[in-house]
C-alpha cells in the first residue's frame, strides 16, 4: 500500500515536469515565430527616405487658391473677396476652345492680366459633368460667385420643344423665346435656380449645347459679351441643315396668277399641289413623315380661297368655336389685315387664320399655332405675302 502511494506521488511529479518542459518549448517556439515575423516585416520609411510620399490629387481650380488670390479676414482667407491688387479688368482678347469629340468650338473671352503676381487665372476650367459630358467655366473671374460663363452639353431636343420646356407657365415668366444669333437658331430664357442666369441653348444633331451667363446685370437681356460668345460658335457636326428663318435672300418666290398672290418661302419646305380651292400648301416635314395621319395638317401653312366677302368668311371661321376664338389685326407691307385665332373644340389645337379680301372673295392663310418652331417659319412667310 505504501509502495502504491510512492508510485502515485512520483507519477504526479513526472507529469508536472513534463508539463513545464512542454510549456517552455511552446513559449520558445512562439517567441521564435514572432521574431521571424518582425524580422520579415517591411521597414517603415523614415522622413529622410528618398521615396516621395503619395498625395491626393488637389481639386481643380480655375483661380489658384492661396493667400495671393483672396483677401484676409481675421487672419483667415476670405474667398468672397479678392485681394486689392487682383486684376478684374474687362476681357481684351479671346482663346479658342475646341472639343472635337462633341463637335463644337467657340471663343472664350480672356485677359492675361487677370489675377496678380501671386495668383494665376486660367482662360477656362474644364471638368466632367453628368454622363461624362464636359462642363466649362470661363469669362470674368469673380470671388463672390462662380465664373461669368458656363458651357455644357445636354441631350438633344428640337427647337420648339426647348422653347416650350422653358416657358415657365402660361405667362412665360422665364422669357423663353427663339432667336437667331450668329449662324444658329437658339432658345434663350432665364433661370432662377441657386444662381440666376441668362441661358442660351443651341439644338444640333446629337446634342444641345447650352451656355449660361451667371448672375448678369439684366436677366432678360443678352449682354454684348454673351452675344459675342454665341456668334463665335461653330458646330462641326450639326446634322441636317436647319430651315433659315432670318433673311429672304435665298428664299424661293411663289406666284399664283389667278389670285395675283406672291410670297417667299424657304427652299427646304415641301410643296403640296393646288386642289379644290387650295392655292398652295407648304409643309415643314419630309414626304416620308407626311404619310403619318394628320402629320401634314399639323405642320402645314395652307392658302385657300373662299367665294365670300371677308365678313362672311370671318363668321364662317368663328361659327363652330365662337367661345374659343379671338380676333386682332396684323400689319403686312404697311397694310392691316384681320387675323383670327381659334382653339379646336375637341383636340384643343390652336389655329391661326389671316384674311385678305380680293375682288369680292377672301383668301385665307392658315396654319396651326402650337408648334412654335413652325410658327416662327410661317410668320416669316406670311410677312412676304403680296398682291398685285
Amino acid at each position: 500500500m505504501e509502495n502504491k502511494k510512492i508510485s502515485t506521488e512520483l507519477g504526479i511529479v513526472i507529469i508536472i515536469i513534463v508539463a513545464i518542459t512542454a510549456g517552455v518549448f511552446v513559449w520558445q517556439y512562439q517567441k521564435d515565430i514572432r521574431l521571424d515575423e518582425i524580422q520579415f516585416q517591411p521597414m517603415k520609411l523614415s522622413r529622410k527616405s528618398t521615396e516621395q510620399p503619395q498625395h491626393k490629387e488637389k481639386p481643380k481650380r480655375r483661380i489658384e487658391f492661396g493667400d495671393g488670390c483672396y483677401a484676409m479676414t481675421n487672419g483667415h482667407i476670405d474667398e468672397t473677396r479678392f485681394r486689392n491688387d487682383f486684376n478684374t479688368d474687362p476681357a481684351n482678347t479671346t482663346v479658342r476652345y475646341e472639343n472635337k469629340d462633341f463637335g463644337i468650338s467657340f471663343n472664350i473671352p480672356f485677359n492675361k492680366k487677370w489675377g496678380n503676381k501671386d495668383c494665376k487665372v486660367l482662360p477656362y476650367l474644364e471638368f466632367s459633368g453628368p454622363n461624362a459630358n464636359p462642363i466649362i467655366e470661363f469669362g470674368l473671374p469673380r470671388a463672390y460667385v462662380t465664373s461669368q460663363f458656363h458651357f455644357g452639353i445636354g441631350e438633344k431636343m428640337d427647337l420648339s420643344s426647348l422653347q416650350k420646356l422653358h416657358q415657365g407657365g402660361i405667362n412665360n415668366k422665364n422669357h423663353s423665346r427663339i432667336l437667331k444669333i450668329g449662324n444658329y437658331d437658339v432658345v434663350t430664357h432665364t433661370s432662377y435656380g441657386e444662381l440666376s442666369a441668362t441661358v442660351i441653348e443651341i439644338p444640333a444633331k446629337d446634342y444641345i449645347y447650352y451656355f449660361e451667363e451667371i448672375a448678369p446685370k439684366n436677366l432678360t437681356q443678352i449682354s454684348m459679351d454673351f452675344e459675342n460668345v454665341i456668334k463665335s460658335v461653330k458646330i462641326t457636326n450639326p446634322g441636317k441643315e436647319k430651315i433659315s428663318i432670318i433673311g429672304f435672300n435665298k428664299w424661293k418666290t411663289y406666284t399664283d396668277k389667278a389670285s395675283d398672290l406672291s410670297l417667299k418661302y424657304p427652299p427646304e419646305l415641301n410643296i403640296e399641289s393646288p386642289r379644290d380651292g387650295i392655292i398652295l400648301g407648304l409643309y415643314t416635314i419630309s414626304p416620308e413623315e407626311a404619310k403619318i395621319p394628320d402629320a401634314i395638317a399639323m405642320n402645314r401653312l395652307l392658302i385657300y380661297q373662299k367665294d365670300k366677302d371677308i365678313n362672311d368668311a370671318m363668321i364662317d371661321l368663328k361659327q363652330s368655336d365662337l367661345d374659343n376664338c379671338s380676333q386682332t389685326s396684323i400689319k403686312i407691307d404697311g397694310n392691316s389685315f384681320p387675323q383670327i385665332s381659334c382653339r379646336g373644340e375637341f383636340a384643343n389645337e390652336l389655329w391661326i387664320y389671316t384674311l385678305f379680301e380680293k375682288k369680292g372673295n377672301t383668301i385665307i392663310v392658315s396654319y396651326p399655332g402650337d408648334n412654335q418652331e413652325n410658327v416662327v417659319i410661317f410668320d416669316k412667310i406670311l410677312s412676304t405675302v403680296r398682291f398685285k
